[in-house]
């Protein structure tokens, strides 16, 4: 009887730990796809956090960005030498026509990069969080040939 009780016991320890771990792959799952569905999430190999902003009555004006980092898996000198250029001269998105587009809860607007003295055309992609001051957004622009894209945060006051 006693080893019946137990090939009892060991079959529903079992039946149970194997329900939990596939009903926890499902969820896990679904919630990959959902976070992969978010606007704005998506990876990108450059980081950085913005400190200064400046907004005029029309919009985002200019945004500086004080350091940079990379991804751990980006292979290339691109990463060494956006830093450098980082650290040499300032790092500043600047929007002088005031022309913003919106899609959906983001707006859009193209213009300058300025980065230790070499001017780029670039894109800005960007949302700001109304309660709290978070700034989101995607910088993306062209270096030696290689498209950058930079996902940037920062608090705006």
């Amino acid at each position: 009887m006693t080893k019946l009780v137990k090939i009892l016991f060991i079959f529903s320890i079992t039946t149970v730990l194997f329900g939990c771990s596939t009903n926890s792959s499902t969820k896990e799952s679904k919630k990959e796809r959902k976070i992969e569905n978010q606007i704005g999430v998506k990876e990108v190999a450059f980081y950085a956090i913005a400190k200064d902003f400046e907004f005029s009555e029309y919009g985002l004006k200019e945004m500086t960005i004080q350091a940079i980092d990379c991804d751990s898996d980006l292979i290339g000198l691109i990463c060494e030498e956006l830093k450098s250029l980082v650290e040499v001269g300032h790092f500043l998105f600047r929007n002088e026509d005031f022309i913003e587009r919106t899609d959906s809860s983001y707006k859009i607007i193209d213009g300058e990069i300025l980065l230790a003295g070499i001017h780029r055309p670039g894109t800005l992609k960007y949302s700001i969080n109304n309660d709290s001051g978070e700034f989101i957004s995607e910088l993306s622009f062209l270096l030696k040939d290689q498209e950058i894209v930079i996902f940037i945060k920062g608090i705006v006051h």
